[in-house]
């Protein structure tokens, strides 16, 4: 896609500019904060909605809100990320005794337990394995954010049908783990 804005762009911006505020206050979400992150999933969004001539069926508002909740996620996703949480250790740190490990003088990252984790993502992967290709495309969808109704109009299926590919994995997944929260099921099968 290409990034500089051409006039057209430019001017439909112009017009549309107040529907960040609307997100904005509709999220409740801090100006200051978040309109940098919001800016660019609006500008995205009006960038696409011009370029993409499917796209104009839809209301303008609709697209970019979609963007700019994606821009919200991402900004949320990578704020939250562990590397970013980092414990930084020196080298030449005295250890207490011989025997002290390296978890030990790790804190507790958040009650993760990374070998479940692994777990939980390697059954998920399994069941991924034994989907139909357009039961996996539905996946991949509701894994991105979409609705049942967006779902079901890109791959040409009723919202129950697509409703029931997702629960039919759900329930997969459940008999093999019924641990596994929906957090992590949708993280796995993106």
């Amino acid at each position: 896609m290409n990034t500089i804005m051409n006039e057209r762009e430019r001017a439909f911006a112009e017009e549309n500019i107040k529907t960040i505020e609307k997100f904005l206050s509709h999220r409740r979400l801090d100006y200051d904060t978040y309109y940098d992150v919001v800016v660019f999933g609006f500008l995205k969004a009006v960038m696409q909605y011009l370029s993409v001539e499917r796209l104009q069926q839809y209301a303008f508002n609709t697209i970019a809100w979609r963007k700019m909740n994606d821009e919200v996620w991402r900004y949320h996703r990578d704020q939250n990320r562990l590397k970013r949480k980092a414990v930084p250790l020196s080298m030449d740190a005295e250890l207490e005794s011989e025997t002290t490990s390296f978890y030990e003088l790790v804190p507790d990252l958040h009650g993760i337990d990374f070998e479940k984790q692994c777990a939980d993502k390697q059954i998920i992967e399994s069941c991924m394995l034994d989907v139909r290709p357009q039961e996996k495309t539905v996946l991949m969808l509701k894994a991105q954010g979409y609705s049942y109704r967006e779902i079901g109009t890109l791959c040409n299926l009723s919202c129950s049908g697509v409703f029931n590919r997702v629960l039919r994995f759900r329930k997969r997944l459940k008999q093999s783990n019924p641990e596994i929260s929906e957090l992590e099921m949708w993280e796995c099968a993106s």
